[in-house]
């Protein structure tokens, strides 16, 4: 070897001694500085409860949900990114904080603010009900504030002691209402053609785009459901705020602008009709509610507003369930499973886990149906949607019932209509809500075409092959066998879902038949037809699983989706320091993240038939 040869070999050694030295104390840097970003993020995300816990401060963000928190990795590091961190607040959690408040000494209130409520419904708002009495029996009160109440804000708001809203702020009465857009002369002026078939003369969903106004037989049914569900409203003011007047309130009303007129202008009309008690800006409120309580209050950045120095709904109920999700002490164990907005499949693409899919549905009732689950919770608020998807989850439902002989209760919150009520055939007990929308038992397709649009502006499609019915495209005509044999398969659809009906709940298949055609019924309404057993609240449906499943002590399990994509526990908390101390390496993670391990699902094909209930009723 000569001597340049061995000075080259020593100088490879020294550089590849220095490099590994230098990448060692590398790695050794960036390990104690993800521990001691770890360890940061574990002192500041703490839900111990303070020492100060006469107040249960509730800051309800949008609504208050159905269902706890199911956000996957992706998504928590996006908003952890974008320094996002809302309550979220559910129905079940919240009913808890009052019931065991009640009993509970250190805690004489319930502060809740509802400035960034955007509505609650009212089937929601009932279910709290007997816990917010409970908690008043007991002596204790609720404060409730917003910078402007809605008209379903305004019913939660209706319990507490004692009603805050600012100078310039209102309370908007509106009524319950159902409309739509309907689009016949748009689509006849750009020339689109749509094929609607359907079965059921009250399915409602096709009428936008083959009329230009609502039917008269769907605006009969819908004026009877829009009233009924006011009157439920209006009962639920009434019982709350005896002397309130709610026809004085009512927005454009002759009463409201009499009101208005005879009130000074240093004067809040709705203090003078009795809607609210006290006239407050909101750092007065929270000045005055911490002086009652002793207790202080500060203007908090992460939360984009005013904090009490107490413990918030989310730490008590931690306090409470100790960070568990199960309930009760038995062996046996009753599972809670969500299903909640639109039914249809999972787009690949979306980390979403709140979705209404059997990608998400399925692998809960097989764990329930391998672990010998005694029984299932269905708990409902959807308005249906694909036919195929729909029977996916019904088929497991029964695939379960039949290896464990367990039962189901279907609970219906605020919707559960059209491919909602064909799961429900399975169960054997229905329990809704009074105001509960259910029923829309009917299907229907909808296919738009362009031909005669392609055709005026010069675009032509043409060509040959063996069978000309084939063809289902946007630029060529739909010819009457393509439409005979789609109604044909709706109309076979529809008939299942009779059959379905009538087997479950034991009616006369001709009675199905008058029940059906696409109506939609309130809780109340469907009582009386035998399309669900029992009014009543979660409570309701979870006593009913306990009877079915002979087991009063049965544990109640929550069956949550769990996100299957690649980043584990320990790497969550990672890409949280990431997203917190480098920003920009965040969006690369992100990036390749979501190019390198998508969530591989079944592809979202073409829904040719739909099963949904169309009209949003706000109230």
């Amino acid at each position: 070897m000569s001597f340049w040869k061995f000075l080259d070999l020593i100088g490879g050694i020294i550089t590849y001694v220095r490099n590994f030295v230098i990448n060692a104390f590398f790695l050794l840097f960036i390990f104690l500085f993800f521990i001691i970003i770890m360890a940061g993020l574990a002192t500041t995300s703490d839900d111990s409860v303070p020492e100060t816990n006469k107040i249960v401060f509730v800051d309800v963000h949008s609504t208050i949900y159905d269902a706890p928190r199911m956000e996957s990795r992706i998504e928590v590091l996006l908003n952890t990114i974008n320094g996002i961190h809302e309550e979220h607040i559910y129905t079940e959690q919240l009913k808890r904080i009052f019931d065991y408040a009640s009993t509970d000494d250190e805690v004489e209130a319930v502060v809740m603010d509802l400035s960034h409520t955007e509505s609650v419904r009212l089937d929601v708002i009932k279910s709290l009900e007997p816990a917010i009495e409970k908690f008043q029996k007991a002596g204790k009160r609720i404060y409730v504030y917003a910078d402007s109440y809605s008209q379903s804000t305004y019913a939660l708001a209706s319990y507490a002691d004692e009603i805050y809203l600012p100078k310039l702020g209102e309370v908007s009465i509106v009524g319950v209402n159902a409309r739509n857009l309907y689009f016949k002369d748009f689509l006849d002026n750009v020339e689109l053609t749509v094929f609607t078939p359907k079965a059921g003369t009250h399915k409602s969903a096709v009428e936008p785009f083959n009329r230009n106004d609502m039917s008269p037989q769907v605006k009969e049914e819908m004026g009877i459901i829009t009233s009924d569900l006011w009157n439920l409203y209006a009962d639920v003011i009434r019982k709350n705020r005896p002397d309130l007047r709610l026809e004085n309130l009512l927005f454009g009303s002759d009463n409201l602008i009499a009101l208005e007129e005879k009130t000074p202008f240093d004067k809040n009309i709705y203090q003078e009709s009795g809607a609210v008690d006290k006239i407050m800006s909101k750092n007065d409120f929270y000045e005055h509610i911490s002086k009652m309580y002793k207790v202080n209050f500060k203007y908090s950045s992460d939360k984009n507003g005013y904090d009490f120095d107490s413990t918030d709904a989310e730490q008590y109920f931690n306090s409470i369930v100790n960070n568990e999700r199960s309930l009760g002490k038995g062996l046996d164990k009753i599972g809670v499973i969500y299903g909640l907005g639109e039914i249809g499949y999972q787009d690949p693409n979306d980390s979403n886990l709140t979705t209404f899919t059997p990608e998400h549905i399925l692998p809960l009732i097989q764990k329930a149906t391998k672990d010998d689950y005694k029984a299932l919770i269905l708990y409902l608020n959807t308005p249906g949607g694909s036919v195929t998807a729909s029977e996916d989850i019904r088929s497991a439902l029964v695939n379960y019932k039949n290896k464990t002989n367990g039962k189901i209760v279907v609970y219906m919150s605020g919707m559960a209509a059209s491919g909602g009520y064909w799961i429900s055939t399975v169960a054997d007990t229905i329990v809704a809500q009074p105001s509960t929308i259910t029923g829309s038992i009917g299907v229907f397709g909808m296919l738009f075409n362009g031909s005669e649009l392609t055709e005026k502006i010069g675009i032509h499609e043409d060509g040959i092959g063996t069978n000309p019915d084939a063809n289902l495209s946007f630029t060529a005509p739909i010819t009457e066998n393509q439409k005979k044999l789609i109604q044909l398969e709706i109309n076979k659809t529809y008939a299942n879902f009779i059959r379905l009906v009538s087997d479950s709940r034991k009616l006369e298949r001709t009675k199905v038949e008058e029940l059906a055609q696409g109506r939609i019924y309130t809780g109340n309404q469907a009582l009386e037809i035998n399309l669900v057993d029992k009014i009543g609240s979660f409570d309701t449906a979870l006593d009913e699983a306990r009877k079915l499943a002979e087991s009063k002590n049965a544990r109640v399990v929550l069956l949550l989706p769990k996100d299957d994509n690649r980043v584990n526990a320990v790497s969550n908390v990672i890409v949280k320091a990431v997203a917190r101390y480098d920003r920009p390496m965040a969006l690369r993670l992100v990036d390749d993240f979501v190019r390198e391990h998508p969530v591989v699902k079944a592809a979202v094909s073409r829904e040719s038939q739909i099963m949904i209930q169309p009209y949003t009723i706000s109230y």
